[in-house]
Order: structure tokens, then sequence, then C-alpha cells
């Protein structure tokens, strides 16, 4: 069952209030009448709340603003103008300042009125939401102009002819135009013509007629032109904004001529590095070329005179001829780890899907001289498939173990391989129980001829090995760190992508 409308009846002539009290209460259940002989009595009646309209029989043939004084008190209350068949004056009036419906006193009947004060209702509910609305709407476009005075890209506006609408802050100081003087006109003039005179309009009409067009709902580059007629390059995307009567079209632009100038000098720079290391990569082969042989020759005749004269020769003298030997074969592995370093990026090959655990095969079964004499053990856990290339994965990989292997102390070592994958790449570990390093030098070892231990009798090496490791995993795009322990160990990390192409 419905529930009991209550209604408040503000009447100067008591009587008819009680008739018409009285005629409600005998017919209907559904609504329920009280009244009041004056406006101030109902404006004190009003304020108390609890009711569901108000039934106004004005005074006089005036409304005397009555309608304004109830509004005052409740904005939300429905409002009935009760009157005679000579005070339609006095309706205009009233619904002007706000009532919702009328009723003319000789026509009153308990079911029109029960009809009039639903309708009353259902018409104030309805201005409720359209209000709601309305203030839903300011508040949208609110926040949709702070977002278009705040953009850092031009949002321009245009209606199905590609006149411009709405002209944003960020594109007035782009083109050097106040909004004003744009609001109404072609946006063809903020474009250089080239070889259509017509954009972007003819787009514009082409997406009406059909429903699609190459330069809408498309990132484009386009040649735009500012007042002072400077033109410069744009990145920019035509969108529909579908409506009713027509749909309106907006464009977001930006200007990428400094950026297209950076890729310029970038493809440049990147030209001139391809070109350094063409020279660098023949530079290191020329100088290997020319060093090795006079090495080569200081090597055999020193190595003739240790084998027909070393015993000729007194105590000071050997020494002297085993360091030139010493020094002869340090220069020579000198030269050959520079001409790897410099062969990481100038000798590579494609790359390729490969097996990471034939690849640590590979590099094992070349350091298996040295696995043997240490007794080292090495523990490698299931390895992935990656991308990459074969032969400098397996140098990556015999560099690293035989570091494991080298940087020893009395302990036998123990390595171990393990591969995790991550979000977007495989993340590979190389464990050892080796002498460590002080972790302030993480970064520093993996800088070319950086050597941690000067001890050279024990630990040999030129200090290109990691700097090798580093440019093999920056070329396949990963990236390569180490942690350590002083007396405890080290891990050394690196990172391959799932596809390096990305």
């Amino acid at each position: 069952m419905s529930r009991r409308l209550h209604f408040l009846l503000i009447d100067n002539d008591r009587e008819h209030a009680i008739r018409i009290e009285k005629m409600i209460q005998a017919a209907h259940e559904s609504l329920q009448l009280e009244f009041v002989t004056s406006l101030n009595l109902g404006i004190e009646r009003l304020a108390k709340g609890d009711l569901d309209g108000v039934i106004l029989k004005p005074s006089d043939n005036s409304s005397h603003n009555t309608v304004l004084e109830l509004r005052a008190v409740n904005r939300e209350i429905p409002i009935i103008v009760l009157v005679t068949q000579g005070q339609m004056d006095v309706v205009a009036d009233s619904m002007q300042q706000g009532a919702q419906e009328f009723l003319i006193e000789e026509q009153v009947t308990c079911e029109l009125l029960l009809q009039i004060a639903k309708h009353a209702i259902g018409k104030m509910e309805s201005l409720k939401t359209l209000e709601a609305t309305k203030e839903q709407f300011r508040e949208s476009d609110t926040r949709m102009r702070a977002v278009l005075n705040a953009s850092l890209d031009c949002i321009i506006t245009l209606d199905t002819e590609g006149d411009i609408l709405e002209f944003n802050p960020a594109a007035e100081e782009t083109f050097g135009y106040p909004s004003k003087d744009l609001v109404g006109r072609s946006v063809c003039q903020l474009f250089l013509p080239g070889e259509n005179s017509n954009f972007p309009i003819g787009g514009l009409k082409e997406y009406q007629q059909y429903g699609r067009s190459p330069t809408i709902g498309k990132r484009i580059e386009v040649k735009a032109v500012c007042k002072d007629n400077s033109v410069f390059i744009a990145e920019m995307a035509i969108h529909p904004v579908p409506l009713e009567a027509a749909p309106i079209f907006t464009i977001f632009l930006r200007n990428i001529t400094a950026r297209r100038r950076a890729e310029e000098r970038q493809k440049q720079y990147a030209a001139e590095l391809e070109r350094s290391n063409r020279d660098l990569e023949q530079y290191v082969s020329i100088v290997s070329h020319d060093l090795t042989a006079p090495l080569r020759a200081i090597t055999g005749f020193c190595q003739l005179l240790q084998i027909d004269y070393y015993t000729r020769f007194d105590e000071k003298a050997q020494e002297c001829v085993t360091f030139i030997v010493e020094g002869a074969r340090r220069m020579r592995t000198l030269i050959d780890d520079l001409r790897t370093y410099s062969r990481v990026t100038t000798k590579k090959k494609p790359i390729e899907h490969v097996g990471c655990q034939a690849i640590v095969d590979a590099a094992v079964k070349n350091l298996e001289i040295e696995i043997t004499e240490s007794r080292a053990e090495i523990a490698v856990e299931d390895m992935p498939e990656v991308i990459a290339d074969k032969t400098q994965l397996i140098q990556l990989f015999q560099n690293l173990i035989g570091n494991a292997i080298k940087y020893r102390d009395q302990r036998e070592p123990r390595i171990c391989v393990v591969a995790e994958r991550g979000e977007c790449e495989w993340i590979v570990s190389i464990c050892d129980n080796g002498i460590g390093f002080d972790p302030a030098n993480a970064d520093r070892i993996f800088e070319i001829f950086q050597r941690l231990h000067a001890d050279e009798t024990q630990y040999t090496g030129t200090g290109i090995g990691l700097a090798v490791c580093k440019r093999i995993v920056e070329r396949h795009q990963g990236r390569i760190w180490a942690k350590s322990i002083p007396g405890e160990g080290s891990s050394f990390i690196f990172t391959l992508p799932f596809d390096p192409g990305e």
C-alpha cells in the first residue's frame, strides 16, 4: 500500500478550508490535509517539515510574492496554487515564482486534487533531478576547463565544417593567436596546405559521410603554421565526439620539432659512433698485427737465450731474461684481450634462439683444465632458452665462471649457476665461495683495465674480462651487476630480455 500524502492548505477563508478538508477526509485515505488560515502560520508549519506539499489560496487577485516567501523556507516542497476562474493572471505569476501546479476552485474534486498533488510531487522530483544533473554538468565542465587550461598539448575543438569552437591556452601559446581571433574561423589556416589545401576539413567530411577517414582517430604528423608564418612539425590526432545533433571533433596537437631535431642528432651520433667503432676495430687490428710480430720475435729470441745460453748467464741475467719473456707474454695477452673487447660490437653475429644449458656446458668444457686443477664443483640449475649471440654468450659464462675459479682461497671452489624468470627478462646469477671484494667497488670492477687485486703472481689478468662481460650483456639490452662479502664469496648477476628487440 502506498504512503499517505500529507499536504498543507493555506487559506484565509476558514470555512472554505474546513469544507475542502472534510471533502478529502470523506473520500480519500490517500491524502491527508491540514490547514492554516494565514501565510505566516503556513510558513511556521512549513518550517517544521513533515509535509509532502503545499496548497496555497491567495488572499486576493495577486500572489504578492507569497510563493517566493514559501520557497525561501523550503526550496524543494511542491506548491499548488488554488484560484478561482477569474484569477488566471495569479496562476501565471505564481508559476513564474516557482509553483508546480494550479487548481481552479470551482472544479475541485477529490480525484482531481489527488491527481494534481501527485503530479506536483512528480514535477518537483524531476526538477530536483534536473538541478542535480545541471550541477554535475557544471562540475564536469569545470573539471574539463581545468584540464583544457592546464594541458601542455594544444586542444582545438571543431564543428562539422571545420570551424574552431574552442582554442585552449596551450594552443594560444603554440600558434601565437589569442582564442578570440580564431573562434568561428576555419582551422585550415593553422596548417601548411601541402598537397591537400583542404586539410583537415576533407577528413571531417569523409568521416561524416562514410564513418571513417585516414586522418580521423589516428596519430599523424603535419606541418603547422604560426601567426608569424613560422612552420613547425606537429604530431596530431583528431577524435570525433558524437552528439545528438551533429558530432564535433577535437584535435590534440603537440609541437615535436625539438624532438625531431634531437632524433636527427641522435642518428648522426649513432652514425659517428658506428664509424668510430669501425675505426677502433681497424686501429686495434693494425696495432695488434704490428705489435704481435715483434713480440713474437722478442719472445722467440728470449726463449733461445733461455735454452742455449741460460747456463752461461749469471743470476742477474737469468732474471732479466725471465722478466722479458714474462712481460712479452703479458703484452700478448693484453693485445688479445683488447681485440676481444673491441670485437664485441664490431664482430657480432646475429642473435638466435639458443639453450643456455648447452651454452654453460660449452663454457665449462673450455675451462676443463682450470676446473680439474682447482677441484671446482659447478652446480647448474635448469637453464632457459634465450635469444642471443651464441658465441658471445659462451664467452660471457666462460669469463664469469673462470673468474669464480680464479679468485678463490684455500677452499675448493663451489660455483652455482641459476636462472630466474622476471617480468620481461631472465635473471641469471653466478655465485661462488671465493675471496670476494669490497662492495664499494661493485661498479668499478666492470670498467676496462680495473683490477682489485695487485698480486699478479696469484691472480693474473689484464682487467678487461669483466668489461667484456658488460659489453656483451649491454649488446643484448641487458644489465649486469655484482654483490659480494669479502671472504665469503661473490655473486655476478646479469639479465637477458625475453626479446632483445623490444
